[in-house]
């Protein structure tokens, strides 16, 4: 196995440490920067007091879900994107973020440590492209894109992009899966 498990170290019986392995580890969209995911969660590689700046792209219920998700671990959600003017004005009041109808806007005006794409998957490869060439860090939503081609295109930009990228599936670091 190539990677050490993301999880925190467990104790044995007798209080020493015990290794885990993680039988499946992550990698981002291209095979080029094979990470461990850990390397870019704030539960395991940040100072405490150091916080992210995260926008949000297609803010209805799952951005909504994400940012809550992001301001439970202290993080701060600045800024949404969104094509229908009364989500974004809402998401904005509730979260104290800036609006902006397009995302290409968002990424330039801010300046993002990340961001989290909820749209529908038809719009993914456009916002995660667009992000990559800013150097932006991408959580997309699965599924990655809706045709093996608009996958490839995410997957180059990725890998030309100093930034990285991870499709989110919910259920990888629980215990059951």
């Amino acid at each position: 196995e190539l990677w050490p498990s993301c999880r925190p170290p467990s104790v044995g019986p007798d209080g020493s440490l015990v290794e885990q392995r993680d039988p499946f580890p992550a990698v981002p969209f291209g095979s080029q920067n094979v990470i461990r995911v850990c390397d870019y969660l704030p539960m395991y590689k940040m100072p405490e007091e150091t916080s992210l700046d995260i926008g949000i792209v297609g803010v209805g219920g799952m951005g909504r879900t994400h940012a809550d998700a992001i301001e439970e671990l202290d993080h701060d959600v600045v800024a949404g994107a969104d094509v229908v003017p009364e989500i974004r004005e809402s998401f904005a009041a509730e979260y104290d973020a800036h609006q902006y109808e397009d995302f290409e806007t968002m990424y330039d005006d801010e300046q993002l440590d990340g961001v989290v794409i909820t749209t529908p998957n038809k719009f993914h490869e456009p916002a995660a492209t667009a992000a990559f060439e800013r150097d932006i860090p991408v959580l997309c939503e699965k599924p990655l894109a809706h045709d093996v081609g608009a996958a490839e295109s995410m997957t180059e930009a990725e890998a030309a992009s100093d930034a990285f990228g991870m499709v989110g599936f919910q259920s990888r670091f629980k215990s059951s899966t």
